[in-house]
């Protein structure tokens, strides 16, 4: 007898979509037919799932990017990383544009806070506009705006546009950030900052900071 024709001998007459108690047990069975190739919480702890690896995790944030002449504060962390990650891809979308006139050399790092290894080339935002989106370039490693002021297409070609994949490795037992870098005199521009990536063990996450 098939798993199904079990479960449906089971339930008789008692609506399994709205009994808890018949939910937990079919779930428990289904677990338990699926364990040898699936673990039973398919999330950031179990690195060992197709299906995780495969599409990745999605961690969103939503950063003011603003800066004076001071040079301390044109530093700003996006994300924490915790173990070994694998990066499958960035992006940002602007969601507010209120100062970019003087927004130059901006580029992602990682930072453990006595190291830091580049993401990508600088890119000069001067100007960015509401709507635009920054991926990378194929060409240049750089971020690129893809202006919102029309409808716009870009084809993955020999690179995957929005990032180039990689591993990301934190220093052992030491806060490791993603974060952006830029010079300027007066930016005030909000973004919303996407990455996708997949748990390399049990405990590696990345997290908004």
């Amino acid at each position: 007898m098939s798993w199904l024709s079990r479960n449906l001998a089971k339930l008789g007459a008692i609506d399994a979509f709205t009994d808890s108690t018949v939910q937990a047990a079919i779930q428990a069975e289904v677990r338990e037919e699926l364990n040898t190739a699936f673990p039973a919480t398919l999330d950031c702890d179990t690195p060992n799932c197709a299906l995780a690896w495969e599409g990745g995790r999605t961690t969103y944030n939503s950063v003011t990017h603003t800066c004076t002449t001071d040079e301390d504060n044109k530093t700003h962390n996006l994300f924490t990383v915790t173990g070994a990650v694998r990066v499958l891809a960035i992006w940002c979308y602007i969601t507010e544009a209120a100062a970019t006139a003087d927004f130059e050399n901006f580029k992602l790092q990682l930072d453990d806070g006595a190291n830091q290894i580049d993401l990508c080339a600088v890119s000069n935002l001067d100007s960015i506009t509401v709507g635009s989106l920054l991926e990378r370039d194929e060409d240049s490693d750089a971020l690129v705006e893809l202006d919102g002021a029309q409808v716009r297409y870009n084809e993955v070609t020999s690179n995957q546009r929005v990032f180039t994949e990689g591993t990301i490795l934190q220093k052992y037992d030491t806060t490791t950030y993603i974060r952006s870098i830029f010079d300027g005199s007066d930016v005030d521009c909000d973004m919303f900052w996407v990455i996708r990536w997949a748990p390399m063990t049990s405990t590696s996450t990345v997290a908004t900071v």
